[in-house]
């Protein structure tokens, strides 16, 4: 923490959580900061005028030897109110998960942001409105120090073979305006793991929707011909598409859009009738680690060894799966997670064998407790579990899906299929493995997949396929056959909602952005914009799933795959 807090409020601007300690076997989580609360009282306000407040958790330590990273210090439930007009909410931050060196290691978790509320209010003085924005909507780049936003912790990079860590996610938030919800504080932004509960001005949580890939279909007596997956909504470019299908005719049909999820298919025949036209999205599903396969189990040392008496350390065992010790470069038999105490001494014994044993006392309900036989400082001991994985998939609740594992896909299952058929699916798809699907109470679009194997497991891909809406007008004597293929909205939206946020208006995938590529301008007052050349976007959101039970809302334009989106026409 920065600034001096006894000397008063208006002298609190950056509050910091540590950075871990690097470490060899194990480094040091980074710090985390969770129950603050910033507020005036009475009819004050607080008196920042004219400053930026920064709040960011701690990166975490890296690690040499260590099998798993450490995690990035979290941000959880904090509350700023009675800001003064002047003063901003620049920047939250969660920690970067921290690298480890180790051959085959995986990086630790990036932290999570989960719980901002910033609350306005009224100037008492000057009537003014009390700022209640998360970051800058007007004048700066984007950044960490200048537009500011939200911005999730980054995994920690894996040894070589080995995996990143997962990004942290951001889940309920609430302010006026958002300017960016991204992952690391670098000028190029990473995708968030998970976004979900996001409210602004007070409005229920927005949801995303936006145009995904999608294909459409004509048929041909004995099944359908269907274009290649279209990813772009020109309507040119779609008519060509359609037409070189070869049927009804070639090039006999002309495409427009209407509005801007509707394209209209008009037959330039006069007087005939044709077969429907069909078409689906494709929409990249959600599929969401709860439970990681593979985990750090902390030591502890209790008591630290000097020249005339030995080390203490201690580990409390998880409460299922196995785990493995490592000390010195040598690594035990796994052992199960209820292993008795003779079990465990064995393997100690094995592993500390380098610097003359160590005695155990202890139980797996308890802890174990290990004291070297040697004086002097030892090495910590280094834990890692292997636990049962658990995924969440969700989906839309319309259509059907498909899930991929390790380069095998299912069939297609009904959006509303049963557990016991997802399950079937899954398995049939696994190699020597089985799982355990079940639902989430809260949410019937979601199932829970255990994997009844240890160990970390390749998170599903999960691809829905969602009809598009169609009606048809048929010909008459002197008019055309006319289709039309609609994008059904999956939110609500009006445009007095929009232009008071600043939230959802790029999606682009994290590889597509550079640095200095977006800028911040007021450009389309009362909300400013990201602009990339000389197209404006509101808002920019990096992730990889955005979570579109609880976020609801439908941008104006998009960025996908290169691709620039002019969802209303007006840009």
């Amino acid at each position: 923490m920065s600034g001096n807090p006894s000397s008063g409020a208006g002298t609190l601007t950056q509050i910091f959580a540590g950075k871990g300690a690097d470490g060899a076997a194990r480094a040091a989580d980074g710090g985390k900061i969770s129950e603050l609360v910033l507020s005036g009282v009475g009819d004050d306000f607080i008196d920042f005028n004219p400053v930026n407040i920064v709040v960011q958790a701690g990166d975490a330590g890296n690690a040499v030897t260590g099998k798993v990273g450490a995690k990035g210090g979290e941000i959880k439930n904090i509350s700023v109110s009675n800001l003064d007009p002047s003063a901003t909410l620049r920047s939250v931050a969660a920690g970067n998960g921290g690298a480890t060196a180790a051959a085959g290691g995986k990086g630790g978790l990036g932290g999570t942001i989960d719980g901002v509320l910033v609350q306005g209010g009224t100037d008492p003085v000057t009537g003014a409105q009390l700022n209640a924005d998360i970051g800058y909507r007007t004048g700066l780049t984007y950044g960490y120090g200048s537009m500011g936003g939200l911005f999730a912790g980054t995994g920690g990079a894996g040894g070589v073979g080995g995996l990143a860590g997962l990004a942290g996610s951001v889940r309920n938030i609430s302010a006026d305006s958002i300017a960016a919800i991204v992952a690391g504080r670098d000028d190029a932004p990473q995708a968030v793991e998970k976004v979900e509960k996001i409210s602004l001005n007070g409005l229920d949580p927005l949801k995303l929707a936006r145009n995904s890939p999608f294909t459409i279909s004509y048929p041909n007596g004995v099944g359908s011909l269907t274009t290649a997956v279209l990813d772009f909504t020109d309507p040119r470019a779609v008519q060509l598409e359609i037409n070189g299908l070869g049927l009804p005719a070639p090039n006999t049909i002309i495409v427009t859009r209407n509005s801007v999820a509707t394209f209209v298919l008009t037959n330039a025949a006069v007087g005939a009738n044709i077969s429907d036209y069909t078409a689906e999205e494709l929409i990249d599903g959600q599929a969401t680690e709860l439970v990681q396969g593979t985990q750090d189990v902390p030591v502890l040392e209790t008591i630290p060894g000097t020249l005339v008496s030995p080390e203490s350390q201690f580990y409390q065992p998880l409460s299922s799966g196995n785990y493995r010790i490592d000390f010195d470069g040598t690594t035990s038999a796994p052992l199960p997670f209820n292993a008795n105490l003779a079990a465990v001494q064995a393997e100690i014994t094995a592993v500390t064998n380098s610097v003359g044993g160590a005695t155990v006392t202890g139980d797996a309900v308890t802890g174990y407790t290990i004291k070297f036989l040697a004086n002097g400082n030892q090495g910590p001991l280094t834990v890692v579990a292997n636990v049962s994985e658990v995924q969440q998939v969700d989906v839309l609740g319309v259509g059907e899906f498909t899930l991929s594992f390790g380069g095998t896909t299912t069939g297609r299952l009904a959006a509303n299929a049963s557990l016991a058929a997802v399950d079937t699916a899954i398995e049939a798809i696994l190699t020597g493995q089985t799982v355990t699907v079940t639902s989430d109470p809260k949410d019937i679009t979601s199932y829970i997949v255990t994997f009844d194997q240890v160990g970390d497991q390749p998170a599903f891909e999960v691809t829905e396929y969602a009809p598009l809406a169609r009606t048809t007008v048929d010909a008459t004597a002197v008019t055309s056959e006319v289709q039309t293929l609609s994008f059904v909205p999956r939110a609500t939206f009006t445009q007095a909602e929009f232009s008071r946020s600043n939230l959802v208006g790029a999606i682009v995938d994290s590889n597509e952005i550079g640095s200095g590529v977006f800028k911040f301008t007021p450009v389309g007052a009362p909300h400013a914009t990201f602009q990339l050349g000389d197209k404006p976007i509101d808002g920019l959101i990096v992730a990889k799933v955005f979570d579109q039970n609880t976020i609801n809302f439908t941008p104006e334009a998009s960025l996908v795959n290169g691709v620039f989106f002019d969802n209303d026409n007006k840009l």
